[in-house]
């Protein structure tokens, strides 16, 4: 439920509530994941102050989701039943061919009643995204953004203390009617408690379609690798913080976050008509480091690596069907199963998973 107001071309502002709520899951629902009763998903003023042509300038101020880049590191939480919004200020210019992001805020905590969503005050996060074309290459961008995050109280295999993390991150993209492909490297530094903060990570996707062939066929291979903590009794954490990620950046299910993984995940995609299409993927997941356990989409360590030696951490199968009924509704149904890896049977809980996620969606 939602309200729009646009005075002029220069200001808008915008509201939006939100309700998600769990029932049956062991152990009830996920902090910040699973249930918020109702409460304000977004609130925010938009002001216009430059305007020519193809250019401008939004001052944007309040409640509001947020994506940058690839959304591998701040994103809306897709996949989630509760979406992750932020309080504070976003600038966003597209001069000259450039679009340049800037954002100033505090993660919302997610609390499971009616208006008790509130500013994090434990955390803060800023940083810079800016986007243009590849000369000479059709259909090609890159992106370069800077992003630093403050926690006061973070908590990794290697303790418990204040998290002050710098990332910088280079990616390359491009998607055209046949092939697509998406390039990403990251590295992150700063101070964890009295020690440092030395850690990196990558993300890849190759994809092409057979756009002659029956059901144009798309087979794709995408992944990553996230560093994971070496040793978690020395004064350098190097386990990777994928900050606020997609909710579905492993799967639909959303057993694990992307922390200290290997990621290898290659899919195959059909389109049987103008309505009905299929994905169909293999994933499978290895720690990086031994030393480093396995952490859920929020970051908390939920495995700890228990001086286990095993590296795999578990597989999936998915499958997914979408279907557009009409111009407005349309459905999808995605069934997945995880098979228990080494490392969780040492470290668990290690229960093989069989999920199911039916949805319709009404768009107006």
């Amino acid at each position: 439920m939602s309200a729009d107001l646009h005075l002029g071309p220069q200001f808008r502002t915008f509201i939006q509530f939100d309700s998600g709520l769990e029932n049956g899951r062991d152990g009830g629902p996920r902090p910040g994941i699973d249930e918020d009763k109702f409460d304000i998903n977004q609130g925010f003023i938009d002001l216009v102050p430059y305007r020519r042509g193809d250019d401008n300038l939004t001052i944007r101020s309040g409640r509001q989701l947020i994506s940058l880049g690839s959304t591998r590191l701040v994103a809306i939480g897709a996949g989630l039943n509760v979406e992750q919004p932020f309080d504070g200020f976003r600038l966003t210019l597209h001069q000259g061919g450039w679009i340049a992001d800037a954002i100033a805020v505090r993660p919302v905590s997610i609390g499971v009643g009616v208006f008790d969503n509130e500013p994090n005050s434990t955390e803060e996060l800023w940083g810079l995204n800016l986007t243009h074309a590849v000369p000479h290459l059709k259909s090609t961008f890159v992106d370069l953004l800077y992003l630093g995050f403050d926690h006061k109280q973070a908590r990794y295999t290697q303790g418990t203390g204040r998290e002050q993390r710098e990332t910088v991150d280079g990616r390359i993209w491009s998607h055209t009617s046949t092939w697509d492909y998406d390039f990403e490297y990251t590295a992150q530094f700063g101070r964890f408690g009295p020690g440092n903060i030395r850690a990196w990570g990558t993300g890849y996707h190759l994809g092409y379609t057979f756009t002659k062939a029956r059901f144009a066929p798309h087979p794709e291979i995408d992944g990553g690798v996230l560093s994971g903590d070496k040793n978690p009794h020395d004064n350098t954490l190097g386990t990777f913080n994928p900050l606020f990620p997609n909710g579905n950046y492993l799967n639909e299910s959303i057993l694990l976050g992307p922390y200290n993984m290997i990621i290898v995940r290659p899919t195959m995609k059909y389109t049987f008509t103008a309505k009905l299409n299929s994905n169909t993927n293999y994933e499978a997941l290895w720690r990086e480091s031994k030393q480093d356990g396995a952490y859920n989409i929020v970051g908390i360590l939920t495995h700890p690596p228990a001086g286990s030696n095993a590296s795999f951490i578990g597989s999936q199968i998915q499958e997914e069907l979408d279907y557009s009924f009409t111009r407005h509704l349309s459905g999808a149904v995605a069934y997945e199963h995880f098979f228990v890896g080494q490392f969780l049977k040492q470290s668990p809980p290690d229960k093989s998973v069989n999920f199911i996620s039916p949805q319709l969606m009404w768009n107006f």
